[in-house]
């Protein structure tokens, strides 16, 4: 396959995963279904294209994906299940993030001009961002919406926050995605008019992580707002680098602490505007952010410790756990019992449960490699402003993996795909700046 091919074949694969992932949020039980019989065998090619065409040569971050999928498949056989079963849903959604997701900047030849993720980027900010505003709209009415040909309902449940077809936090990552995003194709862009339609898609997705009450996400968000001011300000015409770090990290705490009480004033607003509904203005005004202090469960992360403890003693009664994890089937039985969670809300004891101590090392490579890489980026003095948002957008993805499961082996791969397409695309932009 020549390179002109390689490159539509490659744009094509990964914008048909995009949507795919889209679906999944939309329609859970669909998205699944293409992820598993259509996308997983592009992803496969995509990757048998890669190794044949000696792509992957002295890449070691692209073996170590493979080998992390690989180490899956022989953990799912070490425990008794040789065709996959229940896991073949997982193994489907690893393919995406490791295997297409992670090397395709490199695979594909897309380190400069960027097709690939600009792709993405439109399918998660559109979709993302129009789900957000039907959550809007649903507040607004005071009614759940019923998305048509999907049966997907979104509305304000009785625990006061939105679920959109999703979670509220699986929600709220998603409209967290499609602001980054949209603030990335703003700043790479050279089509000036395409800020209108990403700022109001941005806009509704601000609006809906309010709605969704994700006091996680809602840091991220603010984390994600500092991290662009502190890079605005290193830019400044100020000699010394310690003046423009202390600059900027004055400003990005003042920016940080300011985006997160502001969700509280935009799930305020939505409530006044829906003054006519008293339930839902009600039931809004309860969930303001202002309200809910930033400080309270904060020495146990919401009881997350506790939970963590409970995994941890888990583990240590059961050492097998540490060789090849556990089966999916398994694993939510076993959260159950120990800690009536659902999951480990920590990507790396999930990563544990899920593949053992192997699973939890390569984990562990990642996170090092990433956070190692996006410093690189932020502190080069050479380095386009837009490469350096995506090494501050995969520091906030980061930060989900001490909280919540999204990170590694997430079957959902709500954050895990887009986080690995952005890693790979971070390492290229340092690979550039090295030359």
């Amino acid at each position: 396959m020549n390179e002109k091919r390689m490159k539509v074949f490659s744009v094509a694969a990964l914008g048909f995963a995009a949507l795919a992932l889209v679906l999944v949020a939309y329609s859970f039980e669909r998205g699944v279904l293409v992820m598993m019989h259509y996308v997983c065998p592009l992803v496969c090619a995509f990757a048998g294209i890669a190794l044949v065409g000696g792509r992957y040569r002295k890449q070691p971050d692209l073996w170590m994906g493979a080998a992390f999928v690989g180490w899956y498949v022989v953990s799912r056989m070490l425990l008794g299940e040789r065709y996959l079963d229940h896991s073949f849903m997982m193994f489907s959604n690893l393919c995406c993030a490791y295997l297409l997701a992670l090397p395709f900047a490199r695979c594909a030849g897309d380190g400069l001009r960027k097709h690939g993720l600009k792709t993405v980027s439109v399918i998660f900010v559109a979709a993302y961002g129009a789900l957000a505003w039907a959550g809007v709209l649903s507040a607004l009415l005071c009614s759940p919406l019923t998305l048509p040909g999907l049966g997907t309902e979104i509305s304000i449940h009785t625990d006061r926050r939105l679920w959109a077809g999703n979670h509220p936090n699986i929600s709220a990552c998603m409209f967290l995605l499609a602001i980054m995003l949209g603030v990335w194709l703003i700043a790479v862009s050279r089509r000036r008019w395409l800020a209108v339609p990403a700022v109001l898609l941005a806009a509704g997705a601000y609006a809906g992580i309010a709605l969704a009450d994700s006091r996680t996400v809602m840091l991220q968000a603010g984390c994600f707002a500092a991290g662009a001011v502190f890079l605005g300000m290193l830019r400044l015409p100020v000699r010394a680098l310690w003046k423009r770090m202390v600059i900027g990290l004055a400003a990005g705490a003042a920016c940080l602490a300011l985006v997160f009480v502001s969700f509280g004033w935009a799930a305020q607003l939505i409530a006044d505007a829906s003054a006519n509904m008293s339930a839902l203005a009600e039931t809004v005004q309860k969930t303001k952010v202002a309200t809910r202090s930033i400080w309270k469960d904060l020495a146990t992360m919401t009881g997350r410790t506790g939970i963590y403890a409970k995994l941890l003693k888990a583990v240590a009664e059961r050492p097998s756990i540490l060789g090849a994890g556990l089966l999916n089937s398994e694993i939510v039985q076993v959260i159950r019992k120990v800690s009536g969670a659902e999951h480990a809300h920590n990507a790396y004891l999930q990563t544990l449960l899920n593949m053992g101590l192997p699973g939890l090392l390569m984990a562990a490579y990642f996170t090092v490699r990433a956070v190692w890489t996006a410093c690189r980026l932020v502190f080069s003095g050479s380095a386009a402003f837009a490469d350096q948002l995506l090494a501050v957008m995969l520091m906030v993805l980061l930060v989900s993996a001490i909280s919540e499961p999204y990170l590694f082996t997430e079957y959902l791969t709500i954050a895990n795909m887009p986080f690995f397409l952005i890693f790979g695309y971070t390492l290229e932009a340092q690979r550039h700046e090295r030359q």
